[in-house]
């Protein structure tokens, strides 16, 4: 496995970017992603793929942590896989979700802030502390840091809402207020909403 260095932003030293397909353009300023207003027919694809790419850089970083860190406990150990598989499951679902709109993927430029800064760390209790907060990266205007270990919290309740999506699969179809569904429907629920199709400018 080819190791993945480190580079330089005004002083800061950052993990290299992680492979992506060669579709995706990675950019290192928060100013060259593409935003658009919220009527614009653009907004709702460029939403969704910009969480699926989140999804993928989650996935990244936990995965990355069970390669970099054999020695972990193996209870952790076995919830960070099991974020592997609760990040690819989120991927998968805004992946069909983002062709069922038009679109594509690559079709907007991408970042992996949260990868450039959390894989910097040189130890799994400064990642953990640190993964899953807004970070402060030359260019990028989310500065907001979260509580530290919120990345803990993360690793419980996905770990619990995976579990609870098996047991209650059968279920997750029901309109009962008091059946817990799957955690991926309430934050992509409003984008199931038609959108006229139309092309990336």
């Amino acid at each position: 496995m080819k190791p993945i260095g480190h580079f330089e932003v005004g002083g800061l030293r950052l993990r290299a970017n992680p492979a992506r397909d060669a579709c995706f353009r990675l950019v290192q300023n928060d100013s060259e992603m593409h935003e658009y207003e919220g009527s614009h027919p653009l907004a709702r694809r460029e939403t969704v793929h910009r969480h699926m790419s989140n999804e993928i850089t989650s996935l990244d970083i936990a995965a990355q942590c069970l390669a970099e860190f054999p020695d972990a406990p193996w209870e952790l150990r076995l919830e960070l896989a099991r974020q592997c598989w609760d990040e690819a499951r989120h991927v998968s679902a805004l992946a069909r979700r983002l062709a069922e709109l038009g679109g594509a993927k690559g079709e907007f430029p991408i970042s992996a802030f949260e990868w450039n800064v959390t894989c910097a760390l040189d130890d799994l209790p400064g990642r953990a502390g640190r993964a899953g907060r807004r970070r402060t990266h030359p260019g990028n205007r989310f500065a907001t840091v979260q509580p530290r270990g919120c990345w803990n919290r993360r690793l419980r309740h996905r770990a619990r809402d995976s579990r609870r999506c098996r047991r209650d699969r059968t279920l997750a179809g029901s309109t009962d207020s008091g059946v817990a569904k799957p955690p991926w429907t309430t934050t992509i629920g409003w984008l199931r909403s038609p959108a006229p199709s139309c092309s990336a400018e």
